[in-house]
């Protein structure tokens, strides 16, 4: 006579099936604090910002070129400002940028050097916009005249996420 156990479910006992969903489960743990979506999210956002530093130094840089060297903007001084469109409110940049009236260069460089002002992408204490962009722009030592040469330029972002120690900020 051939007995059949026809309460016996594949050949696994629950015993076993418990063992190997539990290994599941702890593979799937590590895997989650070992990938750490948190720290990626901010990694892209940190990739953007110094995308958006060296996109807006080109635009800078070539609008020199294309003006005999001219500047998009005359400085006054050589404090940091904030670019955006607000005329007050932009000295919000982790003691960075001091003035309070942002500097517009959407005019000389929107649409001919850049498709759009970049914004930072972080929402959290400051929300950026387009009136106050989240980057700023600084140079080294004010030129003699519009035409001349002009110091180091150096464009930056004001809130770097994984390291706020080590600024995001791009100089030529």
């Amino acid at each position: 006579m051939n007995y059949h156990n026809h309460n016996q479910l594949f050949g696994f006992t629950l015993i076993e099936l418990l063992i190997v969903i539990g290994i599941i489960a702890v593979l799937a743990a590590l895997t989650f604090v070992g990938v750490n979506p948190m720290k990626r999210f901010k990694q892209a956002r940190d990739t953007e910002r110094r995308t958006a530093s060296d996109a807006i130094l080109n635009a800078i840089l070539k609008y020199q070129t294309d003006n005999n060297g001219a500047l998009p903007w005359t400085p006054a001084d050589t404090n940091p400002r904030m670019l955006g469109t607000a005329a007050s409110g932009c000295n919000v940049c982790a003691a960075t940028t001091t003035p309070s009236a942002c500097l517009d260069l959407s005019g000389n460089l929107v649409n001919e050097y850049l498709d759009g002002m970049p914004i930072d992408p972080y929402v959290g204490a400051a929300t950026w916009t387009s009136a106050i962009t989240g980057y700023y722009v600084q140079i080294d030592e004010i030129p003699s005249s519009l035409a001349g040469t002009s110091g180091r330029l150096t464009v930056g972002a004001c809130e770097p996420e994984l390291n706020a120690n080590k600024p995001i900020k791009t100089s030529r």
